[in-house]
């Protein structure tokens, strides 16, 4: 794309051929995320990736961002440009990853969570636009996925496992992404600095009858 300009025509550098959805790949080929502009009246096609017969389609995250030319406006109609799937990539976010175990000798626990997040730091333009994801995955493989928006931190629902097994047995592992969405409010202006921001995140579990 770097060697055509804006409303140049396309015809001869790529043939989009559309087919059904599905959820998974159907054929061994490159992929495409089709979304509608200007009321439906023009689509973009953004790749996703080559995926080979089988490989899942549906159900996955498509992490990708859009650019705007125009301070203070977001330009909603401009292009998505997919970067990567199911996780962000490094220079998309700040990523950290905690364990969490049962202390040996303690008993089962029970509704691990994430119970609250304290966001620090100057408030600026930004800090309502806020995001974490955070993927817990099991020792047995099971994973969770819950996202906390600081737009509206009350509706947060941390909530990660029923059960957690006790006396070192089982390891779970949370993978915590903090990023920026560009989609908020608060990223469309910047009448504002930049300042850093601090996040704190608490875990916890039910409290056990000897406690």
């Amino acid at each position: 794309t770097d060697e055509i300009s804006d409303g140049q025509s396309i015809i001869g550098y790529y043939v989009i051929t559309e087919i059904a959805q599905d959820p998974i790949a159907v054929t061994d080929d490159l992929y495409y995320v089709k979304t509608s502009r200007n009321n439906g009246t023009n689509f973009d096609y953004s790749c996703i990736g080559d995926f080979k017969v089988g490989e899942a389609l549906a159900n996955r995250l498509y992490w990708g961002y859009a650019e705007s030319r125009v301070e203070e406006f977001a330009e909603p109609d401009n292009i998505l440009n997919v970067v990567s799937m199911d996780t962000p990539k490094a220079e998309y976010s700040l990523k950290r990853t905690v364990y969490l175990r049962g202390a040996y000798g303690t008993v089962d626990a029970k509704d691990l969570r994430v119970s609250s997040v304290e966001i620090g730091g100057r408030e600026n333009f930004l800090t309502g636009a806020i995001r974490i994801m955070f993927i817990a995955t099991s020792s047995n493989g099971d994973t969770v996925t819950t996202f906390y928006n600081h737009r509206s931190p009350k509706a947060f629902d941390g909530a990660l496992f029923d059960n957690l097994s006790g006396d070192g047995r089982e390891v779970i592992t949370v993978d915590i992404y903090i990023y920026f969405d560009g989609r908020d409010e608060g990223a469309h202006n910047n009448a504002d600095l930049l300042s850093a921001q601090t996040v704190n995140v608490h875990f916890s579990v039910d409290d056990h009858g000897y406690n």
